[in-house]
Formats: C-alpha cells, structure tokens, sequence
C-alpha cells in the first residue's frame, strides 16, 4: 500500500495541552489512519541536558505504528495516565494527548486517500541555536537528532513492510518558547536551516504550514517572512483561538479548528491531483 505522510513537529501546542479526548468523538476512518508519536522527554535517552525525568513514558512514545486516536485517555478529575509531573497536565475533566494532526488526517483520509502520521512535538522547547533543542545548525540539537531519528525509524518500518510512502506536508507548531532576546533573523534563519536540513536528511522535498503563534513577535515576525521568502511555506492564524486560563494552550474546540484550517491552506496551496 501507498501511504501519503504528514509530519507535526513543535511544542506543547502541537502535543496538544489540555485536548479532551471526547470533543474527537469516534470516527471510523481512525482504523485506517496509521499514526506514530514522540511527546515527552524518554528515560535517559531523550532528556535536555543536565536533567533527568524520573516519570515513565510509556504512554508517549508509540514505540512504533499505530492507529489514529488520542495518545491518552480520559481521566475525570485526575492526572494524565502518563503520570501528570507537569503542573499543567492536571485539568479537572480534560486531559491531554491530540491536536491539529486528528482533524487534519481525517479530512485527508476522507477526501484524498491513505495517510500516515508522525509527531514530534516536546513541551517547552525552543528553536533558538543556543538551547541545541530544535535547532538544526550549526550542530543538530538533541531533539532535532531525536525528531529526525525516530522520523527514519517509522519510514523504514513502512518500507520493510512493503509500503511506499511520499512526504505531503510539513506541519511547524512551535515558538512560544524562543528567547525573547532572539532577533527576527535569527529566528527565520534557523527555522530555514531545520526546514531545509529536515529535507535533505528524509530525502524528499515537501511542503511547510506554519502556525503562526500569539507569543513573542519577533517569531511572528519571523515566520511571516519565511513565508513571503518561498514558494513551499506557508502560514496559518491561531490568534482568533479561545485559550485556556494559562493565556497559552489553546482548548480542543480551537485545534479542532485549527486543524481543518490547517488543511485547507495546504490543499488550496499545495494539492494538485494525480502528481
């Protein structure tokens, strides 16, 4: 089988904060949507450095392929089923695990044909050269390494079972957490360099969305003007999202939005039948 593949890499907003499972509601196409995801730091192997992370990961490392669903399950009044050691993941009656890439896959799955999934998204992480986090130069940072790894492990695991696959889109969700010091330039030259080196290490060429996000001008800055620079780039609004108390993460009934809108601009921009 031919999958078409779908990439969402970026932080807590990506991972999903605060996304109640039950506003998703079953949808038979889940079944035949392959998905994999990478969303907290693992053990000993994928820490920032100095730091170690004493809560288990089973939950949020796919460890593999699976099916299209939420990563967690719902819990009434209670902490994640992965062990909640961040303040934020204790909610009351929601929980986190999902984002833009359920509403995103499915419209997909329903009107273009078989797709695959992969996240990479980390909580509190940053862009900027300096945390070696997400940066791709001059060194690879930790999560860079990691994001692009696991990436090669889902797509080889496909091949060995005979599928083909192609890379549609590139979905970046991340900004929220770059330093407030950083310049705009400094900005678009780093997410040019991940955009680029992310490319040449899958060995395809594909198409960027970016979520432009309501934190730090200088990344929105930043992010307009990648955009405006390159024909395979493009950028998406979130600032018209209901957010939680936290002025940060946004609510579930806002990714939902968020992911068909991120859909659309994609098809209209990139979509061309047959090719």
């Amino acid at each position: 089988m031919h999958y078409d593949i779908v990439l969402i890499f970026g932080q807590s907003n990506a991972v999903g904060a605060r996304s109640d499972p039950h506003l998703l509601g079953k949808h038979p196409g889940d079944a035949h949507i392959l998905y994999a995801y990478l969303t907290y730091y693992e053990g000993l192997t994928l820490i920032r450095p100095g730091q170690t992370h004493e809560g288990t990961d089973a939950a949020r490392n796919s460890h593999g392929w699976k099916t299209l669903g939420p990563i967690y399950g719902h819990e009434e009044g209670g902490w994640a089923e992965s062990g909640g050691n961040n303040d934020w993941s204790w909610h009351g009656e929601n929980t986190w695990g999902w984002s833009v890439e359920i509403p995103f896959a499915r419209r997909y799955n329903e009107e273009i044909g078989p797709l695959a999934a992969i996240k990479v998204a980390i909580g509190g992480t940053c862009l900027a050269h300096n945390k070696r986090e997400w940066s791709a130069h001059p060194t690879p940072g930790f999560l860079y390494r990691a994001a692009r790894d696991f990436t090669l492990e889902r797509l080889a695991e496909l091949k060995a079972q005979g599928h083909t696959y192609r890379i549609v889109s590139f979905i970046w969700y991340q900004g929220e957490s770059d330093n407030t010091e950083q310049q705009p330039g400094d900005r678009l030259n780093q997410l040019a360099r991940l955009i680029d080196t992310l490319q040449d290490d899958l060995g395809q060429r594909f198409p960027t969305v970016l979520v432009r996000t309501r934190e730090r001008e200088h990344v929105r800055e930043a992010d307009l003007a990648l955009a405006a620079s390159r024909p395979d780039v493009i950028w998406v609004d979130s600032d018209d999202l209901e957010l939680w108390s936290d002025n940060l993460h946004v609510k579930g009934e806002g990714l939902l939005t968020l992911g068909h809108r991120i859909y659309d601009a994609w098809k209209t921009q990139f979509y061309r039948p047959g090719k």
